[in-house]
């Protein structure tokens, strides 16, 4: 988690050294963590790439379509982000 967090990514490893957590455990997590956050970012990308790029293509083209779909999606996902933070 710490890898996509902002900020996170110094303080849990310090953190993790001040609790005396054994340094090979850490290493190892670290190791299976970085492959995982790697496989989950390349393959997608390594698959639909070229779908990708036809959609940025698009997206430049048609620019004016970005609100709407951004406002849509935002409106999508509103009640799971209340649901995150507690707003009622």
């Amino acid at each position: 988690m710490q890898r996509y967090m902002y900020g996170l990514r110094t303080v849990i490893p310090m953190s993790i050294g001040i609790t005396k957590y054994s340094a090979k455990k850490f290493a190892f997590i670290n190791l299976i963590s970085a492959w995982v956050w790697a496989a989950i970012t390349v393959t997608p990308a390594y698959y639909f790439g070229e779908e990708i790029l036809n959609l940025l293509a698009y997206a430049k083209q048609h620019w004016y379509l970005a609100l709407p779909i951004a406002e849509d999606f935002f409106m999508a996902f509103m009640p799971i982000f209340k649901n995150w933070s507690g707003i009622s």
